[in-house]
């Protein structure tokens, strides 16, 4: 076996019992790119569909994990590619892990708006429970520890397997466990420093 392709295979435990793949195929501008972005997005041409680059990168057999969020805005176009490889094979649900990510709009808005973004990211992505979903950002104001609470909730009722948090500080996170939330970050993506 190629290191390349030990590597696709590897996996990284999470706290929670589970795990994800090591290696991901990730999502942000591909189709769209948000307008907080560095490039323009009038400026972008693009020959191949979103569909399209998804179906190439999941038949080489190279991925098995897809990182998508709210803040990519390409989730719908994301989903008829998974359709597609489950369809036609190339890939089966049980061996395709699918993140995503609730963006800080959503946290702002509330509980409510986080369990609602995380339905519309199963019903975009066309599949009917999400791996993983994480809070993309911490937001101020004790709002990313309300979202973490609602994306507990969404585990409960089987939208989502695991729930954790994206570009955390230690603060952050510390924040989210004196809350004492029925189960700690199954994932901390973590920044250094403050920004």
């Amino acid at each position: 076996m190629s290191s390349s392709s030990a590597l696709a295979s590897s996996s990284i435990p999470l706290s929670d019992g589970t795990s994800h793949p090591a290696i991901a195929f990730g999502t942000y501008k591909i189709g769209y790119i948000p307008p907080s972005s560095t490039a323009s997005s009038s400026s972008v041409s693009t020959t191949k569909s979103t569909k399209d680059i998804l179906i190439v990168a999941l038949s080489t057999g190279k991925y098995s994990m897809l990182d998508c969020a709210e803040f990519y805005n390409n989730e719908a176009d994301i989903g008829p590619a998974i359709n597609h490889c489950l369809s036609n094979k190339i890939i089966s649900r049980p061996s395709l892990y699918i993140a995503s990510k609730v963006w800080t709009t959503t946290i702002y808005n509330g509980r409510d708006a986080v369990i609602s973004q995380v339905e519309t990211s199963v019903s975009d992505l066309k599949c009917e429970y999400l791996d993983l979903v994480n809070v993309h950002w911490p937001v101020p104001n004790g709002k990313h520890v309300e979202a973490y609470k609602a994306l507990e909730e969404c585990r409960r009722r089987g939208l989502v397997k695991s729930v954790g948090v994206s570009n955390y500080a230690v603060e952050d996170y510390e924040e989210v466990s004196r809350e004492r939330p029925t189960e700690m970050p199954t994932t901390v993506e973590e920044r250094s420093g403050k920004s």
